[in-house]
Formats: C-alpha cells, structure tokens, sequence
C-alpha cells in the first residue's frame, strides 16, 4: 500500500512506518471552494445579478446626471428682430386669410425664444413646467432648438430638485388635427439614450396629456408646419 500522505510504499499496516501516519484518522481533503456541488451556475450567475444591479443603477444615476453637449448656435439681436418681423407679417396674412409662409432660420429662431421666453426676462426665476405628484415641480431653465435637414433637435436644461439635468429630443414636427405634434425619433436624458418606448410616453405625455394639449393647438388658418432644409416653415 501506499501513505496518502508522502508516498511511501509498504504492506498492508495500521500507520505508515515512514511518517506515522495512522491510515484510519486520514481525511482527504474537501475539493477547492470553486469545484463544490453547491456552486451551481444558477447560484453564480444569482450572485453577480445581485450584486450587478446596485452597480447599474449608479451608472445609470451618473449618466443622467451627466448632461450632453449643448448645440452649437449663433444667434443676435439682428437675428431676433428679422424674426419678429416675419412673425408680424405672417400674422397680418393670416388675420386677413391670405396664403402665405413664415420662414425662420435656426439663428433666428433661438433669437426670437431667447427674448421671449420668460427665463431670459428674469434669471433668478425660472420656468415651470410641470408638478409633481410630490409638490416638486421640475422648472425649464433653457431651451435651444437646432435644425437640421428635416428634424429639430430640442435641447432643455431642466432644474429638478436642485440639479440641472439635460433633455435632448430629435424629431420631426406636423401639424396633427390642428395641434402642434412632435414624432420623436431619438432622445438622450442627460448623456442616457432613450427607448423608443419611452420617448413615445414622454412625448404622449407632453403634447396629448389634457393639461397640456390646449397649448399647442396651433391658430386657425395653418396648414401645414415642418422642417427642410435647416428651416422652419409655416404655412397657411
């Protein structure tokens, strides 16, 4: 026979005439912790799940908290009063019901919003928009509007219980039954990507909500809104 414990080879004996080891008190060793039944792959991939999860949830608070990149946009005074001049001459049209179109380039949109838009007018106050169920509200601190080809990227910054967090929806604008409607085609809160899902909602949520809806019923007379070409185009 041969000692478990250093090899020695001997007969048959009650302990080991090399080291002394008695043969009946020997135990093998229990199998290294990673080879026992009980770690199943059930069980492992149970301990990574709980303790993933914690870890997906900071990632995802930091990448709300992280706000994207702004769009880049020049704009002037000259730039806001060519659009309040179109504006005004648009409306003259409409108020006397003759075909007409309001063309407004980006600069001269986010012109025309930086002076009119209620933010601008007063820095230690901002926007509300929305109450929460809380008695929170979220408050709109700024609002640029970029246009490309077809589409308008909206940018917020929205300041939600004392942090600024970014919004950036992409999509495409019509006029729905005589409503202002947006189809969001992608969106980002803070550096987050938004699913289609839940752009859907978001966008349900602001532009057919009955609080809501009422605000973006567009004046009688408008047959048409959309994008192309960088522009905006509005026609009665």
């Amino acid at each position: 026979m041969k000692c478990p414990k250093c090899g020695f080879e001997q007969d048959n004996a009650p302990e080991c005439a090399h080291c002394g080891l008695i043969f009946a008190r020997f135990r093998e060793a229990a199998p290294p912790y990673e080879t026992r039944s009980d770690r199943s792959p059930v069980k492992r991939a149970f301990r990574i799940i709980r303790w993933g999860i914690p870890a997906l949830a900071i990632i995802v608070i930091l990448l709300v908290l992280k706000s994207s990149s702004p769009p880049e946009i020049t704009t002037s005074t000259e730039a806001a009063a060519r659009a309040e001049e179109k504006i005004e001459t648009f409306q003259s049209s409409l108020a006397r019901g003759d075909p007409d179109m309001l063309e407004i380039d980006q600069s001269e949109l986010n012109g025309w919003l930086a002076q009119n838009l209620s933010w601008q007018q007063n820095d230690s106050e901002t926007q509300p928009i929305e109450e929460s169920g809380s008695g929170g509200r979220a408050r709109l601190r700024d609002l640029k509007l970029e246009l490309r080809e077809e589409t308008l990227v909206a940018y917020a910054v929205v300041d939600m219980y004392g942090k600024d967090v970014s919004l950036e929806i992409e999509g495409e604008i019509l006029n729905r039954d005589g409503y202002l409607h947006v189809n969001a085609i992608d969106g980002r809160l803070g550096s987050l990507p938004l699913s289609k899902r839940m752009l859907r909602r978001l966008i349900d949520r602001v532009f057919t909500s009955p609080e809501n809806r009422e605000k973006f019923r567009l004046p009688p007379g408008i047959r048409d809104i959309r994008i192309k070409n960088g522009r905006l185009l509005v026609l009665s």
